[in-house]
């Protein structure tokens, strides 16, 4: 994952400028805000190459750079979360719910995974786990994906789809592919 900003592949234009801007509002808590919560995570929909991820890089970046330390998160691709619990087992759920988190590109990773004879869809666990986490301790849960609404439920259920409606604002990018 290329996990550093890259300013020379940035543009702002009119596609994602609304986008931006409301990201912004929300890290810096602005009380403005009428059509998300900031109490709630991100989810950024839509096709490959929207810049998705670099969004997420981004507010990231911007998070650590300025004073809203309450607001810092990590990025973790899905893949990679399914890889370590095929490696490590249940640790891996336990670890994902340490800080704030952005799990990258749901809907990529293996589905079912087998450890030790018991199948599991892993992003399916770790979602349900920080929904209760975010009810609990108000952690916060960011997400991209390419997956539609309809794709989340086929591959997650419908309680997962909900429980991720209830914890994350929604953002749904539509623009031609920026690569």
């Amino acid at each position: 994952m290329g996990d550093e900003y890259s300013p020379e592949h940035f543009d702002l234009d009119q596609h994602c400028r609304p986008m931006y801007s409301m990201l912004v509002q929300w890290l810096y808590g602005d009380d403005r805000l009428t059509d998300i919560s900031i109490d709630k995570g991100i989810l950024i929909m839509g096709p490959p190459g929207t810049g998705k991820t670099q969004a997420m890089i981004l507010l990231r970046e911007l998070a650590n750079i300025t004073a809203v330390s309450d607001m810092k998160f990590a990025i973790k691709p899905c893949a990679e979360v399914v890889a370590e619990y095929q490696a490590e087992g249940m640790d891996v759920i336990r670890k994902a719910n340490a800080t704030h988190r952005c799990f990258d590109d749901l809907g990529s990773e293996p589905q079912n995974i087998k450890f030790y004879n018991n199948d599991l869809n892993v992003m399916r666990e770790v979602i349900t786990a920080r929904y209760h986490l975010w009810l609990t301790t108000g952690r916060l849960t960011h997400l991209t994906t390419n997956l539609t609404p309809e794709d989340i439920e086929k591959y997650y259920g419908e309680r997962v789809w909900g429980r991720i409606r209830g914890m994350c604002n929604i953002f749904e990018l539509t623009e031609p592919d920026r690569r």
